[in-house]
């Protein structure tokens, strides 16, 4: 059957498009898919399109062209049954299937187990079916599917985040001492990617100077119930010191008594080292898991149940036949039997449709349930009393309520980071900004979306070809991410660094249909970089101008840097001296008992001693000058030698003009004896 005749539409006004779902009938019976339409059409909050196929074979391809909101699928179909067509599309599949909601002719409990272990959202029998209730499956699967798929985009964005931050994520349940590190957190402990780790763990990684105050910080908080903020320097595998800054925020029970903890991490070396530079040199929603029955009971208009079934009885703990003919101030608590009662009285009197969640009791603990109701109605539409079904959401509004905690903490982190987040729609070219990007670059959020035209205007015009250049590299495949450093023109700052990062989503052909990422101001970084670039100009420059020999040496003695009088006054290049032992260098090379001399200076040295001699230094063959010597050490901020400084004053002429004045006085004390 052509794919034309399987597919029907209705014509609806923009504005109603924007309510529609499209809905896949994978049913070969016409009969059936009519009655399918007619109730959800029923539905006064949205439209529906529905795509109509007969055979399982082919509504796998179909599938994957529409793209469906839904798929209510039929347990035997001409070419196969729903359980094959599940297991065909789990096989041959790479794509998220949509929601899948299997109904039958005749239920069957095991047949249903084995339809939600392959992955379907529901299992209806057709005899059951009424409008009202297939609306509220079908809206309730499409809704849970969408929560979810915001859930995983949530997960993305803050692992994109701290990855772009360099923040590492840190999980503590106390309760187990179970600590749980992000890669990127092991990764900054210099910790193995598989590692296990507790608190003690944790402690050892520490520099034994920072261990006792860090654990003191976090039992504080603890126990003061307050943020945890501290920064701290750790020894990573190669025996190299990282300073790292954490913050953290801990979670109590009703007693007040601490049960999880949990934060974020970043190396914050760079910045420590160019503070000490220039003091010399002048920081869910998660899947939810629940195959939980419905709760479905059937009351009389005195509020009696005249029908339940397994699931409900087993919410009270009693039996069905227990259930029936009792009402719920014989079942539940005064105050909930009230409330449960209320709701069907406004259900009968007004003859709707409700849905709405409450709480109820069960087993000494309360259940959160997705309640609906409807009037029971007989054949000449007289109102009988009211059908309800429940479902437990207790686990979807937990994980709400962690989804909301996720946002906060990606919030953190991109604030922490100074980052915003954007997404580019490539077919449509609109760019869909957070409101940290947006402060970022100076704008007011109200304006609304962008396109990629007018965030290319913002760019520095400078920098305009080499971010155009790159973002083609990673459409075209050439990079793995986007990557790029840039200028922005800030309307109240004026210039400003970003650091761009993103990554390209890809169609089923390989063509590159979005670009989502961040960006992260770094101008900070940016100036720090070229005040040390600047220092170290100036530095070289006054080092170069001295007529005196200098140098810097590290406390082994290896020579880092030299001015030029020293290597000018023996013909040298840098690279002949630059990177060796200070005893091994041409100066010093030509006599073993000089060498000695200068190793047991610079020993004298690195212990913090200032070593001060005359000696003779070699310029070229057969050409050597007498220098007053000097090896001076420099001291860190925590007191410890950190360089030593060579220098030395050519004082020949001085020494020949003695030797000169020597030789008359004794010319001069002869004439005088003889005389």
């Amino acid at each position: 059957m052509s794919k034309d005749l399987n597919r029907a539409s209705n014509s609806t006004s923009s504005a109603q498009m924007q309510d529609r779902r499209k809905v896949m009938l994978i049913e070969d019976n016409p009969e059936d898919r009519s009655v399918y339409k007619r109730y959800l059409q029923r539905d006064s909050e949205y439209r529906y399109r529905f795509i109509e196929v007969e055979l399982g074979e082919e509504a796998f391809t179909i599938v994957g062209e529409e793209r469906p909101d839904l798929i209510l699928l039929d347990y035997l179909l001409p070419d196969m049954d729903g359980l094959e067509w599940l297991n065909l599309w789990q096989q041959q599949s790479k794509e998220t299937l949509p929601p899948v909601i299997v109904i039958t002719g005749q239920g069957d409990e095991n047949i249903a187990v084995q339809f939600l272990k392959l992955g379907a959202t529901d299992y209806l029998t057709k005899s059951k079916l009424t409008p009202e209730k297939l609306i509220l499956e079908v809206n309730r699967a499409i809704d849970q599917h969408q929560l979810r798929s915001q859930h995983e985009e949530t997960l993305l964005k803050l692992q994109l985040a701290t990855e772009a931050s360099e923040l590492g994520m840190w999980f503590w349940d106390l309760t187990k001492d179970n600590l749980e590190f992000t890669l990127q957190c092991k990764k900054l402990f210099g910790l193995d990617r598989e590692a296990e780790i507790n608190y003690q763990i944790f402690l050892n990684t520490l520099h034994p100077e920072d261990r006792a105050r860090t654990d003191v910080a976090i039992r504080q908080a603890l126990q003061n119930q307050t943020d945890y903020s501290i920064e701290y320097r750790v020894i990573i595998s190669d025996g190299s010191v990282h300073w790292i800054a954490a913050k953290g925020k801990g979670f109590y029970n009703s007693e007040g008594e601490p049960v999880r903890m949990m934060g974020t991490v970043q190396d914050i070396s760079q910045r420590k080292r160019a503070e000490a530079e220039l003091v010399k040199t002048n920081n869910i929603l998660q899947s939810i898991i629940s195959d939980t029955t419905d709760v479905i009971v059937v009351k009389d208009l005195e509020g009696r149940y005249v029908n339940a079934n397994q699931a409900a009885a087993n919410w009270l703990g009693i039996t069905v036949g227990e259930m029936l003919g009792k009402d719920d101030t014989q079942l539940f608590p005064p105050e909930i039997a009230r409330s449960i009662m209320e709701m069907d009285r406004q259900v009968i009197t007004e003859q709707k449709f409700v849905s709405y969640e409450e709480e109820i009791p069960l087993k000494q603990t309360t259940r959160m349930l997705l309640t609906s109701k409807y009037p029971w109605r007989d054949a000449t539409g007289s109102v009988l009393g009211v059908i309800g079904i429940s479902r437990d959401i207790t686990a979807l509004k937990e994980s709400e309520r962690k989804l909301k905690a996720n946002e906060q903490l990606l919030r953190l982190a991109l604030s922490s980071a100074k980052a915003g987040s954007w997404d580019w729609n490539i077919a449509t070219q609109e760019v869909i900004w957070s409101s940290e990007n947006y402060e970022l670059y100076g704008l007011d959020p109200k304006q609304g979306s962008l396109i990629y035209q007018d965030w290319e205007k913002f760019i520095h015009l400078e920098d305009r070809k080499t971010i155009d250049r790159e973002i083609k590299a990673v459409l075209a495949g050439e990079s793995e991410e986007f990557r790029s450093e840039f200028r922005i023109i800030h309307p109240q700052k004026g210039v400003r660094w970003l650091l761009g990062i993103g990554n390209v989503t890809r169609n089923e052909e390989g063509k590159p249909i979005r670009l989502s990422g961040i960006n992260l101001d770094i101008t900070e970084r940016k100036l720090i970089e070229e005040n040390l670039r600047n220092s170290e100009r100036h530095l070289r420059r006054v080092l170069d101008s001295l007529f005196s020999f200098v140098g810097v040496l590290t406390p082994d003695g290896i020579l880092i840097e030299v001015n030029r009088t020293a290597l000018n006054a023996a013909n040298l290049q840098l690279d002949d001296v630059i990177n060796k032992h200070f005893t091994e260098t041409y100066w010093w090379s030509y006599d073993p008992q000089i060498q000695a001399q200068l190793n047991n200076a610079i020993s004298r040295a690195a212990r913090g001693e200032n070593v001060h001699y005359d000696v003779k230094v070699r310029l070229g063959a057969e050409k050597y000058i007498l220098i007053d010597f000097s090896l001076i050490p420099l001291f860190d901020v925590e007191g410890q030698v950190e360089y030593l400084i060579p220098s030395g004053i050519d004082i020949t002429d001085r020494e020949a003009s003695k030797q000169a004045l020597k030789e008359s006085e004794d010319e001069l004390r002869l004439i005088t004896e003889v005389i």
